[in-house]
């Protein structure tokens, strides 16, 4: 990915934004850029100014470069109450270890004066919007790399539910991926197991997790036990969507034990921001030990379950009402 010291990158779909953010994250990470993302709005503009003259204007210690991701800065030229003379100034005369990456959702977006100034300082990319059949394409694209075969209605369905957002979408087909290859077959024809798969049931994920661990047998969470198995098919995928969850939150935790960032975190494992938060939060709530040791257990139960020695019904009820974690 090519990159110069000042970038203005305009999108007409979410789904672009959040693919030269992520792409960038990674170049950062890669490179050892600090990556620093400002989202500008009508509540926060004047603090937000503020911490960009800082950042613009100070050393950049422990890394090469810094990066300034910055949404909609047109709002700020648009406003009359605030000097944005360090801004005009840095466009001027820019220095080698600071990127500026200005992102805008419009063509032409600025007060004249600015847009000329904007187009003599600035390499402008512009991403027109995307196609319905091309997103088709990318969506079956995903798929076709690491060989499995999709249909056109499960692409449609989503394509539907993540709503263009790429990083969404990125995420649910790796999902996909992964229990397919659990079941060793690339061939993804069933829509009923890709709707078990992509709608989510985090919550009711973790609750039971919690549960658990915690040696919970209230019957709320009995409840919630004969909620989650109410398909004949349901069982097995809460084990497998048990596991992912354990194996992520295991994976976050010795990222955070080695000091990375939420942002470096997300970068890293190629989870959304907000994914990332939850699993941060989640783990707050429960020991490392016992989220590790469960783990485990439901390993080797997952296996004896695919080997056909326990019916996956019986082997959730059995590790709630028997296991001690």
């Amino acid at each position: 990915m090519k990159i110069n010291s000042l970038n203005l990158f305009i999108y007409e779909q979410k789904f672009f934004l959040e693919k030269i953010k992520n792409n960038l994250k990674s170049l950062c990470y890669e490179k050892n850029y600090n990556f620093l993302f400002y989202s500008i709005q009508k509540d926060n503009y004047p603090e937000i100014a503020q911490n960009i003259d800082k950042e613009l204007y100070t050393s950049c210690f422990f890394y090469v470069k810094k990066v300034l991701f910055i949404e909609n800065i047109s709002f700020l030229f648009s406003k009359k109450n605030i000097n944005l003379n360090f801004l005009l100034n840095f466009f001027k005369d820019p220095e080698n270890n600071i990127i500026i990456y200005l992102v805008e959702e419009k063509d032409n977006n600025f007060p004249l004066d600015i847009q000329e100034k904007i187009n003599n300082y600035f390499i402008i990319e512009k991403q027109n919007k995307l196609s319905y059949q091309n997103l088709i394409n990318h969506t079956q694209k995903l798929f076709e790399e690491d060989g499995f075969v999709v249909t056109s209605k499960i692409i449609s369905f989503l394509i539907q539910k993540t709503q263009n957002n790429l990083l969404l979408l990125q995420e649910e087909i790796q999902k996909i991926k992964l229990y397919y290859l659990s079941c060793s077959n690339k061939n993804i024809e069933n829509i009923e197991i890709i709707k078990q798969l992509v709608v989510s049931t985090d919550d009711s994920v973790f609750l039971f997790i919690n549960s658990i661990i915690n040696n919970s047998k209230m019957k709320d969470n009995f409840d919630l036990l004969d909620n989650l198995i109410n398909h004949k098919y349901n069982s097995m995928f809460i084990i497998y969507q048990i596991l992912q969850k354990l194996q992520e939150m295991i994976l976050i935790q010795h990222l955070i034990n080695e000091k990375k960032r939420e942002v470096e975190i997300s970068t890293l494992l190629q989870y959304s921001l907000p994914k990332t938060f939850n699993l941060i939060k989640e783990i707050k709530l429960l020991s490392m030990d016992k989220i590790e040791n469960l783990f485990l257990i439901l390993f080797k139960i997952y296996y004896k379950v695919k080997q056909g020695l326990i019916e996956p019904e019986k082997a959730l009820r059995y590790l709630w009402i028997n296991q001690n974690i």
